[in-house]
């Protein structure tokens, strides 16, 4: 028995006509020896393509045999089956088919879990701000986002007690969020919460009886200050309460009043300083003076938190007056300046023996908010066990509550229990939807023990469907997606376009090597992205761990492999002198003096239009495709070398040039004869630009017309009138059929109008004139970039290591070659590693966008935003309500109901 990795079947479909109609997609069963044939050549491109596939895809290759029946395997099955036949989707973005789904309301919330998971869906007109809500599951939202505020808060005092959260890697497939989870995470949140408010709020309160006593405290010592002189340095009276009343009754005797009618009362409390003025003031108008007050600023710690305390800066205030009708008045005046009032014993060995109690229930409280408090700590260290994955299911049940509320009732249909939305999804993606979405159903089906009805996807055909309104959806990997990522910068490549990422792998590192230009240089940068690229697995799963990532460090491993292409493209091999010399340039020029500079500006010049026309030109054939070794002699000396910027502008001018008489006046035999050519054949070609188009949409207008005019001239001539019926229904619906379509694709064209249509002509032929000149001065930024960096890599081995090595001081110079060494690092690494290689990174970014793409891409798509579960991390942004979908940016703002 043979064993086989694959056993598919492959759709032959072919399209027989039967009474002049055509008749899709027919099974004709092929013989077997022609099986056998397809059979050889099917292994026959595996075994000799799959390894440029599989470093593209990423896929397991299994070199075995195969045994494949080919009455019965579709093509779009062949290719989901080997991703090899995928390669091209990264050339041009995935066929999109229009599709509907149509759910039951019970099974909704775990298909579209699945689909979540899956990724392949992008929802149409769901995240609109015109899309009405079915109001279906506003509950179910509203309570995901009242357990987000209780996360959220529970974070925070996490946070704050510095307890680790517990992170579970595998917490997207072992934790997969279903419909009655909310509900049981609701209860368990609600009680961990509830009981944790309920330690805060008497801790709370036990704070606040705690400063209430500590400033007792302060109050009666200062009183006892106050009464007993104890702070003063001088001998003076002691201001106690028998004292008072003496000076007191001794002034009503001098004033002859009634002593019966007084009785001394005092008041002990604090004041904030700002008040204090305002209401000796009060005092005063309602004691019409008869009054004595004492103050003391006092500045003592209040705690306003588990960690937290503020100073408070308080008057503490003695104050002595007389009657017990004028006490209730100042008792008023007191609450309405915030004023605490305190219990202030007269004798000294009373308030001796309160400062003892105060002090001792202080000491109580203390022991008690310890013991709240770590009771509070086990309510959070438990919490956060479970906090993680709270947070993570909560946020994926809110994304598909948000996009079942979005989704369209069926109306009349058992009460409105089937939910249908549009949706686009990669052509070869749909039977993997379907799967997915009939896992979703069968769990349902589980959990209720009822019967479900199965999930439809039907691929819809609309007339006017226009190719601008797809998405567009390129098929990445790890190693591609840095590359994409540069691409998607400059714009979003429109449904169907050619992808300028597969080519720039190539010409960037390239480009960016011309620039650098150093091979040490390149194998430092080369280091650090193989470093990276090696500790891939363990750096992704550092980043989904650090809560707080680097934006730096993220742009840069996003980029890693970039940055090992651009140091590992190897120095260019320059044969200037007639005799091969492989590696970078003869050393003889570097000690021929001025002459060096000479020659590098000239050879590097010449290269860098000779790479930049290079491109460019491939650019205009990519355009067109997507719309429609031996040694020259050595010249006699560095003088002979033509100067290319003189020889355009003599080419233009048709004059020859002057060159010294020792040497040749052309580089090549024939050289006049090719610039004439070459400048005619760019004359020509401007009103090929400026008129190509728009005499060929004419043409096909009046096409069309001569077309329509036929057909109604046919359907006239016709005997009886049962054949002119048939034939008119017959060559009217073609006709009809042919001129909607081109009537169609005259709507969609936006320079339907011709008068329009001459003027984007025009600028564009002036825009491609212009373009060609300037474009090809811009890549002499190569020569100017490439010179500069070798200028200061010379600069800085001449004035900083040749120091050393060159000082004729003995074993001193081994000292100094040290510490220059160290300098000399330094500044290699920071000026020309990292400041010229993100120069020159900018650059070659500039020239890909600008010189390159500008001449065959638009990048005015859309991109194919699915509905997805994003990788959870423990990053702050997961813990603060910032999502990383995309589509989940206006959910956060939205609330409906």
């Amino acid at each position: 028995m043979e064993s086989s990795l694959l056993r598919q079947t492959i759709q032959v479909s072919t399209k027989r006509r039967r009474d002049d109609k055509y008749v899709p997609d027919k099974y004709v069963p092929m013989k077997k020896r022609d099986a056998q044939k397809a059979q050889k050549m099917f292994l026959f491109y595996l075994h000799h393509y799959w390894v440029l596939c599989s470093f593209c895809v990423r896929k397991p290759y299994n070199a075995g045999r195969f045994e494949i029946d080919l009455e019965t395997v579709t093509a779009k099955k062949f290719i989901s089956v080997f991703p090899c036949c995928r390669i091209m989707s990264f050339f041009r973005s995935e066929p999109m088919s229009l599709c509907q789904i149509l759910l039951h309301s019970e099974s909704a919330f775990n298909c579209l879990v699945e689909l979540g998971y899956l990724g392949v869906v992008q929802f149409r007109n769901i995240y609109d701000e015109t899309a009405v809500p079915n109001n279906l599951y506003n509950v179910e939202i509203q309570r995901c986002h009242d357990l987000q505020r209780i996360i959220a808060h529970l974070q925070d005092e996490i946070e704050d007690f510095k307890i680790n959260v517990m992170f579970y890697p595998d917490v997207d497939e072992d934790e997969v969020p279903k419909a009655i989870d909310l509900r049981d995470m609701e209860t368990q949140l609600l009680e961990v919460y509830d009981e944790l408010t309920d330690v805060e709020r008497n801790c709370e309160s036990l704070r606040r009886t705690r400063n209430h006593l500590y400033e007792h405290m302060k109050v009666i010592i200062k009183a006892d200050e106050f009464l007993t002189g104890e702070r003063n340095t001088e001998p003076v009276m002691a201001w106690t309460s028998s004292i008072i009343m003496d000076l007191v009754h001794d002034e009503m005797k001098s004033k002859a009043q009634p002593q019966d009618k007084f009785q001394l009362s005092f008041f002990t409390g604090t004041i904030p300083p700002l008040r204090f003025t305002a209401f000796e003031t009060m005092v005063w108008r309602i004691t019409r003076g008869n009054y004595f007050i004492k103050h003391e600023e006092i500045t003592f710690p209040q705690e306003a938190g588990r960690k937290s305390s503020q100073l408070v800066r308080k008057y503490v205030f003695m104050l002595y007056f007389l009657g017990s009708s004028i006490r209730e008045k100042l008792t008023k005046v007191c609450q309405g300046f915030g004023i605490k009032l305190f219990e202030c014993p007269e004798g000294t060995a009373d308030r001796r023996l309160a400062l003892q109690n105060i002090d001792q229930d202080i000491k109580y409280l203390d022991r008690i908010l310890e013991q709240t408090e770590n009771h509070r700590f086990r309510i959070l260290l438990i919490a956060g066990v479970d906090v993680y994955i709270w947070k993570i299911k909560l946020k994926k049940m809110l994304m598909v509550y948000y996009v079942l509320n979005r989704m369209k009732r069926v109306r009349h249909l058992q009460k409105s229990k089937y939910l249908q939305a549009e949706c686009w999804i990669p052509t070869a993606e749909v039977g993997k939807v379907r799967r997915a979405l009939m896992r979703g159903a069968q769990q349902s089906a589980k959990d209720s023990q009822d019967n479900m009805f199965p999930p439809m996807v039907t691929e819809m055909r609309k007339k006017y469907l226009r190719d601008e309104d797809k998405p567009t959806h390129f098929r990445l990997n790890r190693f591609t997606r840095g590359f994409q990522n540069l691409i998607d910068a400059y714009g979003i490549a429109a449904y169907r376009e050619l992808n300028p990422a597969p080519y720039t792998i190539i010409t960037f590192p390239f480009l960016f090597a011309v620039m650098f230009g150093d091979v040490g240089h390149g194998v430092i940068m080369a280091s650090f992205g193989f470093w990276m690229v090696i500790k891939e697995k363990r750096l992704i799963e550092q980043n989904r761990r650090d809560p707080n990532p680097s934006e730096i460090w993220t742009i840069m491993f996003a980029g890693r492999y970039i940055i090992a292409l651009m140091g590992l493209d190897p120095a260019r091999p320059d044969n200037y002198l007639g005799d091969p010399y492989y590696f970078g340039m003869d050393p003889v020029w570097d000690i021929s003096g001025e002459h060096a500079i000479t020659t590098f500006n000239s050879l590097k010049m010449k290269l860098a239009i000779i790479l930049g026309v290079t491109q460019m030109m491939f650019g205009l054939i990519l355009s067109a495709w997507d719309n429609y070794g031996g040694h020259i002699a050595a010249p006699y000396n560095s003088a002979c070398a033509p100067s290319i910027l003189i020889t355009f502008i003599n080419m233009l001018l048709l004059k020859s040039n002057e060159v010294p008489p020792e040497c040749n006046d052309w580089m090549f035999s024939g050289q006049d004869v090719v610039q004439i050519v070459l400048l005619v054949f760019a004359l020509t070609s401007i009103p090929i630009l400026l008129a190509g188009r728009p005499l060929y949409v004419i043409m096909q207008k009046k096409r069309i017309i001569r077309a329509k005019s036929a057909a109604l001239r046919r359907s006239r001539t016709r005997s009886t009138l049962t054949t002119a019926r048939r034939t008119l229904v017959y060559n009217v619906e073609l006709s009809q059929s042919r001129l909607s379509m081109g009537g169609k694709k005259e709507k969609e064209d936006p320079t339907e109008d011709i008068t329009e249509l001459w003027i984007h002509s025009g600028i564009h032929c002036i825009e491609s004139v212009l373009g060609s000149v300037s474009h090809t001065a811009s890549y002499l930024r190569l020569w100017a970039l490439s010179l500069a960096h070798d200028q200061l890599s010379s600069v800085l081995w001449n004035m900083v290591l040749k120091i050393g090595l060159a000082g004729g001081r003995g074993y001193l110079d081994s000292v100094i070659i040290y510490g220059l060494f160290a300098f000399w690092a330094i500044l290699t690494l920071a000026i020309l590693v990292i400041m010229e290689g993100l120069s020159a990174f900018l650059h070659t970014l500039r020239l890909h966008w600008v010189e390159f793409q500008s001449k065959f891409y638009a990048g005015s798509g859309e991109a194919f935003m699915p509905f997805k579960f994003p990788p959870s991390t423990m990053s702050v942004d997961t813990f603060r309500d910032r999502l990383e979908h995309p589509t989940l940016d206006f959910l956060l703002s939205t609330r409906t109901g």
